[in-house]
């Protein structure tokens, strides 16, 4: 699997313009998905030929970056967080939480797999991805070899994720905060013709469009209608802690500059399976 990442500076409407029209990872769970958005990571899935249109649409500030993931059950990192200060709080889907110093880590692997479909067997990917929080080891550990690192990791096991890909397609993951309504911020006056149609998040919006308050009846003239606030703000919002995504991907709570760094994960597979391999 060829994992590729860029840093762009991009508001959430950037984000929405480029990916509101992409369909959510047809192998990964609903509820899985919407885990990963409620702690500031939005999952899509693109064709191989979309992954150059998107790089156009959210161009990179630097250099690019592209990692190989070897075929195997072994784990590696995708990316990983600066390191945090033991105290830090962090806003995740279930509460607040508290970190102990250290880091935390974006895993994945993956491995080929049958696929059984109406032509046969077919060469599938599965792969497998995980949130990962590292301890920093104390003095005493560098010193003990027999400390193992194992006894150091903490895996969020609500934000696995997996999935067997056997079509030419590529996963995309973005950060941004759970709270961006992408619907309401595609309809927005001077929105560019030709936005992305909210397919992903079509569940997540109004069902029906921001309406107006009908008029009093019986009034001389009519009461000037109120509009009805959307679900969820477009922001800014107000302070509060880091999501998953905001510290792994950013960007930074309270920075004026938002950087952001996106992820494009691209199965590999053979056309055909064979068994006898």
């Amino acid at each position: 699997m060829d994992v590729l990442s860029w840093s762009v500076v991009a508001e959430s409407a950037d984000l929405a313009r480029a990916l509101g029209g992409m369909p959510p990872p047809r192998a990964v769970p609903a509820s899985v998905r919407e885990r990963y958005r409620a702690n500031g990571m939005r999952c899509f899935e693109l064709s191989f030929e979309a992954v150059e249109a998107l790089r156009r649409a959210l161009p990179p500030v630097g250099s690019s970056e592209r990692l190989v993931i070897a075929e195997g059950p072994g784990w590696t990192t995708l990316v990983e967080s600066a390191p945090l200060v033991s105290g830090a709080r962090l806003e995740v889907d279930s509460g607040p939480l508290r970190l102990p110093e250290g880091r935390l880590r974006l895993m994945g692997r993956a491995w080929r797999e049958p696929v059984v479909g109406e032509s046969g067997v077919a060469s599938g990917v599965a792969m497998e991805f995980a949130v990962e929080f590292e301890t920093t080891p104390e003095r005493r550990d560098f010193l003990d070899p027999t400390v193992p690192d194992e006894s150091r990791r903490q895996r969020f096991s609500r934000l696995r994720m997996a999935g067997v890909e056997d079509r030419a397609v590529a996963y995309v993951i973005v950060p941004d905060d759970p709270r961006a309504d992408w619907q309401a911020l595609l309809d927005l006056p001077g929105s560019p013709p030709g936005a992305a149609s909210p397919a992903m998040e079509r569940d997540d919006a109004n069902p029906g469009a921001p309406g107006a308050a009908p008029p009093v009846t019986g009034a001389t003239e009519p009461t000037p209608p109120e509009p009805t606030p959307p679900e969820e703000p477009l922001g800014p919002f107000a302070a509060r802690d880091a999501t998953l995504g905001q510290v792994l991907l950013g960007p930074a709570p309270g920075s004026s500059r938002r950087m952001r760094r996106i992820i494009v994960l691209v199965p590999r597979a053979e056309a055909s399976f064979g068994l006898g391999r």
